[in-house]
């Protein structure tokens, strides 16, 4: 008998030759299980992190020098694995017959749905859930990292110059391309790639690699996904046709263990909930497959291109004050208020008082002080925890008219508005 595991929720395991053999074959099928690197997740957990930064090397001084560090060089991330299944009919005519080889007939099935549902899912996030990171194709596309097939003339080399333009596009800010993936139209123009004599280009060739026809270009490898690999459906207009990857950057995590079920009376539906078989009526079962994978970038940052993005300034400026006088005005932000603050209060004064706000916290602002008595503006700019972001919150000031002469009146507002850091994936595509 089947073992089971211990959730209360799991289904039988499929057994462990069967798991090799499906996961070997997705490895030889899948654009990202060749592109990516694997990660083993415990098959106990749903998650797990991973690091993503740049070391930070110093020379200690002397014996008792301290060592040093950079805090917004790192950053935690995490994998969260997800289930991912495959649903495979089978009459029950098929299946009543002793001679039917059930796992020998699903796999080929569950290898080329469980490859190019993830490929899809990763590359364009059709279907993806909401765990996953942006795809790698509008990732790509933010960063501006893609190249048009063609830019390139033959006398300039055509499309192996386009290539290499996307090859130089990850080079240009670090990182080092280790394979593409290609859409199957793709395998046409590698092939007929001539330079202006007629000559086919050595550095574009197709090559038998562990007794399979594997293109390579520079001699790093090419993945056409099964069936395709970029769409669940028919290729549309604008597609990317080809992307380079920094195999180091990208992390495929997966659980080496795959679970089974047999559904009898299920009602199975496409993603419009069209319906697609009712098992019972239609005297059938459907064989649930199902694994755990997730994935992460595991860092956007080189040496070359460090992401960076735009402080957010928020201004309080004071006006109505003819003389001051005793009075005092407090900053509140995030539902919570400052102490007490004299109108004339230096920008240090200021800052503290913010600083010591649990909705801000230390070195997360810094602020700046112009103007002249009676009326001061005081500019306070985001940094830190709450740098390089738009701040959701804005800050909001009141106070006493225990003046000499005037009524306080404080107008905000935001001179720089915060900015996201463009992040640079270790990836760049070209387009039709």
């Amino acid at each position: 008998m089947t073992p089971a595991i211990q959730r209360a929720d799991a289904a039988a395991l499929v057994p462990a030759p069967i798991v090799s053999e499906i996961f070997d074959g997705m490895r030889q099928n899948s654009i990202v299980m060749q592109a990516f690197r694997e990660i083993p997740v415990p098959v106990t957990t749903t998650s797990m992190p991973v690091l993503q930064g740049l070391a930070t090397a110093f020379f200690r001084k002397g014996d008792t020098g301290l060592s040093q560090g950079d805090k917004l060089a790192w950053e935690a991330k995490t994998i969260v694995c997800d289930d991912l299944d495959v649903l495979i009919p089978i009459p029950d005519v098929v299946a009543a017959d002793t001679q039917f080889d059930m796992w020998a007939e699903v796999r080929p099935q569950a290898i080329e749905a469980l490859s190019n549902r993830l490929d899809v899912a990763v590359l364009r996030g059709e279907g993806a859930p909401s765990t996953f990171p942006t795809n790698v194709f509008s990732a790509i596309g933010t960063a501006s990292q893609t190249r048009t097939r063609g830019t390139a003339a033959a006398a300039s080399g055509g499309i192996a110059e386009d290539i290499n333009q996307v090859m130089a596009f990850l080079e240009s800010k670090g990182f080092v391309p280790s394979s593409f993936g290609a859409d199957l139209q793709m395998k046409a123009r590698l092939r007929s790639a001539r330079d202006t004599t007629g000559q086919k280009l050595l550095d574009v060739r197709n090559e038998v690699i562990d007794g399979r026809m594997v293109a390579s270009i520079e001699g790093l490898p090419v993945y056409f996904g099964m069936g395709g690999g970029w769409s669940l459906g028919a290729p549309t207009t604008g597609d990317p046709e080809m992307i380079a990857f920094d195999r180091s950057n990208f992390v495929l995590g997966v659980q080496r263990q795959m679970s089974w079920d047999i559904l009898r009376e299920a009602v199975i539906t496409d993603a419009n909930g069209n319906i697609l078989f009712n098992l019972a009526l239609q005297k059938m079962r459907a064989l649930r497959l199902s694994i755990r994978v997730g994935w992460q970038v595991a860092n956007y940052m080189t040496r070359q291109a460090k992401a960076s993005g735009t402080n957010e300034v928020q201004r309080i400026a004071i006006s109505g004050i003819t003389t001051i006088g005793p009075g005092t005005f407090k900053i509140s932000f995030g539902g919570l208020t400052t102490r007490a603050i004299v109108y004339d209060a230096t920008a240090a004064v200021v800052q503290a008082e913010l600083e010591r706000l649990g909705t801000i916290g230390r070195d997360n602002v810094a602020v700046a002080r112009s103007g002249s008595t009676p009326n001061f503006t005081f500019d306070i700019t985001y940094k830190g925890a709450m740098g390089s972001q738009d701040i959701t919150d804005v800050v909001s000031a009141a106070g006493d008219v225990a003046v000499t002469t005037g009524t306080p009146a404080f107008t905000i507002t935001t001179p720089t508005a915060g900015v996201a850091p463009v992040k640079f994936p270790a990836a760049a595509l070209i387009r039709p």
